[in-house]
């Protein structure tokens, strides 16, 4: 591993742009853009990886004792590179005579520099180049070296056409720009599993970059091969070829891209061969063309070779940019396909079915905020034709990995698992969201938890856009409470009945536009936001002469009384927000809300209720942005926040005076806040949901390891746990809630706790009861926990909680590990419910009596 991050560390010094002057040299010397040198210097590895073999190619024409790492000599150096290109049949970098002519001795002599270390740039340990092993280069190598000349000259060319703008681009901001082997792994998984004889599996892969899932497509090929014949060593290179040619197809619109990808593909079937042989024996087969095309996908669905059959597996990870092909636009065009934001991902996963057989399987890798989240009116359409044409079995929402899973990326990733049919109206889509430990293996594995997954009815799921975000973060109570809240007034509702202003502030941005009525007005800035009230006759002055925007239509926001919201919620504090008498400016990161004087007392209303827990859960369960790929929600979000009735009407009112008492005292902020969240009008039931996702669910995701969420759970939290377990379960069978179910749970210093409820009628015992586990139980759940994970694929782990039932004793063990986060009121909701659930359909199918 330490070896595999050293030598794309030094990749990135070799393509590092502007700053670097050695590779300016490299790239304007060569007279080619980066992914014109990258042909050249990606030959290099070749030699290095044939070790000798190769050696004695070079040797013939260049007798140095170090030839391979000299390459001073341009006849000998291009003399072994058309033995390369002719051993792998030109379909790997081929020499251009452009190339020839540009390059120069003096050049070479550069490259020769770097790779014995004598470039030290940015304190690199460069000096290691010599004693690399190469012959152990991993295939994932080529294509992060391929991604990064790439991208290099992709966002150099960006940078010029759109200085300053805040564009959405693959690399970063949109998207990702290498597809990490273990998604890759992730991906096959689902359709390709390592296990099996089949090798007869045609493969597409529509966007196929330098080739990285149709690497790790044919190893599970091979290893299919393999399977099927146990009484072989190893494939011959036929077979391995046959894998290939027969199998792997791919197509990219950028030419380089098909010869990394072929080039890939040549290297895996090396893995099963000595490189000796391979230097002795081997031509490998021409694949551009023939399993490799460099066309735009779209018009190759339209326009295909001839003869080409449907596949059985469509994978990958095509583009993320809000950017359309020509092909693209006429394709969803002529078949009237709606898509949001422009997003060509959607496109691909409206054209691909297109090349899948019937009974065929399709998974790629698509941006999640499109795809579940994004409430606009195109998204909203894209998500419930697709959803009604394709039968989609599998999304995993890796929207709370996005910092870990893609080093580089803010937008998130779902891959999604689906087939060329339409859905039976029963079919429900397993739906997994896995969470950070945000602990230090968090950047090699993740963990799936049992309530991380779930199954959400397809039509369910076009009819209500909030819950793919609801059951991200919660479960079927969840639901209701959203549901319930969102019949509340809005705050929208409230502005807009009492004629009210809002609006977000100024951007300064490259503005050159003077606002006098701005420049010099007291100014609160954004990390200066406090809740409730502030000292504003301490505010500085505006220094601020030249503005982008102004809200020249809205400048009512910036005048007293209003009140300021922070789009971002602090942790214990939630939504900030401050009432001010007096006039104040404020930029885009800040909400204003400007009110009659005589509605003073309803701006202070509404601070409270924004600093309330109900106001930070509703964001949690239904903003496109914040907890997906923004730390913020946007100003329709906060608009949409629901308040209580007697807000709206008029009768509950909270005073300046009250919240500057609330900023003194904190009994006075508690009273506050306990009486807005009475104001609500909600059950204790929903209170508890709303308090445990906030307290727990949420912080445990803010602070993971280092949460209270994390802590073990005591037990005064176990018998609350317990009394509410039991009082659900009691009212579903119902029975009396007052007379609790006898249970008893076994707590010791392991990582399980465990839980005994009794469900008869005739037990003596009633109650919550606390057991120390003795050496043996200990031993056994501390045997169980390690059973209880199970490594699905690298790096990806799925962690089981365990209901056993008894039938003849009327009993059910509970077992989960001791986290306080596992064991809330709110846990014992949904657990009470799963239970009655199982036992009502074991009864039903006759096994429970």
């Amino acid at each position: 591993r330490d070896k595999k991050i050293w030598k794309l560390g030094c990749v990135k010094t070799l393509r590092n742009s502007h700053s670097n002057a050695v590779n300016d040299e490299v790239h304007s010397m060569f007279g080619l853009p980066a992914i014109g040198t990258l042909g050249f210097f990606e030959r290099i590895p070749v030699v290095l990886i044939f070790g000798m073999e190769a050696d004695f190619s070079f040797s013939a024409n260049y007798p140095s004792k170090r030839a391979k790492l000299e390459l001073s000599d341009k006849k000998a150096t291009y003399s072994l590179f058309e033995t390369l290109e002719s051993k792998f049949n030109g379909d790997i970098f081929p020499v251009t005579g452009k190339e020839r002519d540009t390059v120069r001795e003096p050049q070479l002599a550069l490259l020769a520099r770097f790779l014995r270390g004598k470039i030290n740039i940015h304190s690199r340990q460069l000096s290691f180049w010599p004693y690399y092993s190469f012959d152990a280069i991993p295939i994932e190598f080529i294509s992060n070296m391929y991604e990064e000349f790439f991208h290099y000259e992709k966002d150099e060319k960006r940078e010029h056409e759109t200085p300053g703008i805040d564009g959405r681009t693959k690399k970063g901001k949109a998207g990702t720009y290498y597809t990490p082997q273990r998604l890759v792994e992730f991906v096959l998984d689902e359709v390709l599993p390592w296990e099996g004889t089949n090798t007869n599996v045609r493969i597409l892969d529509p966007a196929c970059g330098s080739g990285i899932f149709l690497v790790e497509a044919y190893r599970r090929l091979v290893s299919h091969w393999r399977q099927a014949h146990p009484e072989a060593t190893r494939p011959d290179f036929n077979t391995l070829k046959g894998l290939v040619t027969d199998n792997l197809y791919g197509v990219d619109d950028n030419p380089q891209a098909i010869c990394i990808a072929s080039f890939s593909l040549s290297l895996a079937m090396c893995d099963y061969l000595e490189p000796r042989y391979v230097w002795a024996n081997v031509t490998f087969p021409p694949l551009r063309g023939r399993n490799l095309w460099a066309r735009d996908f779209f018009g190759f669905v339209e326009s295909p070779p001839p003869r080409l059959d449907p596949f059985d597996l469509v994978i990958g990870n095509p583009p993320w940019e809000s950017d359309l092909s020509g092909d693209a636009e006429r394709y969803l065009r002529q078949r009237q396909l709606p898509i949001g934001d422009k997003q060509i991902a959607q496109a691909f996963l409206w054209a691909a079915p297109e090349l899948c057989r019937d009974g065929g399987k399709l998974s790629l890798v698509a941006p999640s905020k499109g795809l579940l989240f994004n409430a606009s009116g195109p998204n909203r359409e894209f998500r419930k034709e697709f959803l009604g044409k394709y039968k989609v079995n599998t999304i995993v929402n890796f929207a709370s990995l996005r910092r870990t899973l893609f080093a580089k990326a803010v937008g998130p990733a779902a891959p999604i698992t689906y087939e060329p049919t339409q859905p039976p109206d029963d079919h429900s889509i397993v739906y997994c969201c896995p969470k950070p430990m945000n602990s230090p293996e968090d950047g090699w594995h993740y963990v799936i938890e049992n309530h991380d997954v779930c199954r959400i009815p397809w039509r369910k799921a076009i009819e209500h856009d909030n819950i793919w975000k609801t059951a991200m973060w919660g479960g079927p109570r969840d639901w209701e409470v959203v549901s319930s809240l969102a019949e509340l007034p809005s705050l929208c509702q409230v502005v807009t009945e009492r004629h009210w202003v809002d609006g977000e502030g100024f951007i300064v941005g490259k503005g050159e536009e003077p606002a006098k009525w701005l420049t010099g007005r007291p100014y609160v800035a954004p990390d200066a936001l406090e809740p409730f009230v502030m000292n504003e006759a301490c505010l500085p002055p505006l220094a601020q002469e030249n503005f982008y925007r102004m809200a020249k239509r809205k400048r009512e926001i910036f005048k007293g009384p209003h009140i300021l919201v922070g789009q971002s919620p602090k942790a214990g504090a939630g939504f900030v927000a401050a009432l001010l008498e007096g006039d104040a400016v404020f930029n885009h990161s800040i909400l204003g809300i400007s009110a009659q004087r005589d509605d003073i007392g309803r701006l202070g209303a509404v601070c409270v209720a924004l600093a309330a827990n109900v106001c930070t859960y509703f964001a949690m369960m239904t903003s496109s942005r914040w907890l997906v790929e923004r730390d913020e929600l946007d100003k329709g979000e906060i608009m949409r926040f629901a308040l209580p009735s007697s807000l709206r009407e008029g009768s509950l009112e909270i005073s300046l005076d009250q919240l500057k008492e609330a900023t003194r005292d904190k009994q006075a902020r508690t009273r506050l806040i306990q009486l807005m969240s009475k104001a609500y009008e909600l059950s204790a039931a929903d209170q508890v949901v709303i308090n445990d996702a906030v307290t727990y669910t949420l912080d445990y995701f803010r602070l993971g390891a280092n949460s209270q969420a994390a802590k073990p759970a005591d037990c005064r939290i176990l018998r609350k746990y317990g009394l509410v377990f039991s009082r659900i379960l009691q009212g579903s069978f119902g029975q009396d809630r007052e007379c609790d179910l006898p249970m008893c749970f076994y707590v010791g210093h392991g990582p399980l706790v465990a839980l005994q409820v009794s469900l008869s009628q005739d037990s003596v015992h009633r109650g919550v009861e606390f057991c120390q586990t003795d050496e043996e139980l200990s031993r056994v759940l501390a045997s169980m926990d390690r059973a209880l994970l199970e490594e699905r694929s690298t790096g990806v782990y799925v962690r089981r909680d365990v209901h056993v039932y008894c039938n003849g004793d009327d009993k059910v063990l509970i077992t989960k590990r001791n986290q306080r986060r596992l064991w809330t009121q709110s846990a014992a909701m949904r657990d009470a419910d799963e239970v009655y659930a199982d036992i009502m359909r074991a009864w039903g199918e006759g096994a429970w009596r």
